[in-house]
């Protein structure tokens, strides 16, 4: 507590304003112990008493504040994939119980400091998404066309349309429940808010933070499994045309970062961008 107050009086006083992300993957190990973030009984108690300790610590002189960095990564690499920690593969179904469990923790703190700070501290929250911008491979194509709409949806409708509107997307609803079922799942794999959460998470931010990296072309393909990418029935690829970076995913594409704002504008009635 003390370096980091000492860091933010640094920054201050050489005239920078700090923005203080509360999680960037870095969950403590014994609350992984206790089942991690999609153990939400115990998560999102523990991430709002966190959240009000650092609110209360710090919000005198921290105006912008993220509850958490990049949901994407956190749930589909943490819980889906296993590439990133806890390294926990469960495709079918880990992504989406841990992004239901992080979106009611990002809920609760946006709640906690919206009754007990904001009229105080006057500062801002929001949480940041990480979102590639997808196209068509063939523009005008009906299939193609869907297909990448369904691309965007399941990557950043997934996480942004609960924090503004308090449910899931309506495509992204009726494909993972339909395929579940299909599945002889008496559930949806895709979990639902009740009433309390819905209210809870509507409208809770102040911005919208956003990370983008590059784009990706998408082509309509159904495929087999279970699991937030098998939903989509798409592939992507890049154009090997496109500028490249030291990273070979990273490919420098300018426009694809200007459709994917006026995407977020049309789609989330022009919101704050940070």
């Amino acid at each position: 507590m003390e370096y980091y107050s000492a860091l933010i009086d640094e920054l201050l006083a050489n005239g920078i304003e700090p923005m203080v992300t509360l999680y960037h993957w870095d969950l403590p190990q014994a609350l992984q112990d206790l089942g991690g973030m999609v153990n939400e009984t115990i998560f999102i108690d523990r991430f709002a008493a966190y959240s009000r300790l650092m609110f209360g610590n710090f919000g005198d002189r921290v105006k912008l504040w993220l509850t958490f960095n990049e949901p994407w990564v956190i749930c589909y690499q943490g819980y889906g994939n296993g590439a990133s920690a806890p390294a926990i593969v469960d495709p079918a179904t880990g992504p989406y119980r841990c992004a239901h469990s992080l979106l009611k923790a990002h809920a609760q703190a946006y709640r906690i400091y919206e009754s007990e700070f904001k009229t105080v501290q006057k500062g801002k929250v929001g949480i940041t998404l990480d979102s590639n911008y997808y196209t068509p491979d063939k523009p005008g194509v009906p299939e193609y066309e869907e297909a990448t709409e369904r691309a965007r949806i399941f990557k950043h409708g997934w996480l942004a349309e609960p924090v503004f509107y308090g449910k899931y997307p309506d495509l992204m609803r009726e494909i993972v429940d339909r395929k579940s079922a299909q599945e002889g799942r008496e559930e949806s794999r895709l979990p639902s808010f009740n009433e309390e959460w819905s209210r809870k998470l509507k409208g809770s931010y102040d911005f919208l933070g956003l990370n983008h990296y590059t784009t990706e072309i998408v082509i309509p393909q159904s495929n087999g499994g279970q699991g937030w990418f098998e939903d989509q029935d798409i592939v992507t690829y890049q154009d090997p045309d496109w500028p490249s970076s030291g990273t070979s995913w990273l490919k420098v594409v300018p426009w694809g970062f200007r459709k994917l704002l006026n995407w977020i504008k049309d789609t989330y009635d022009n919101p704050e961008v940070l």
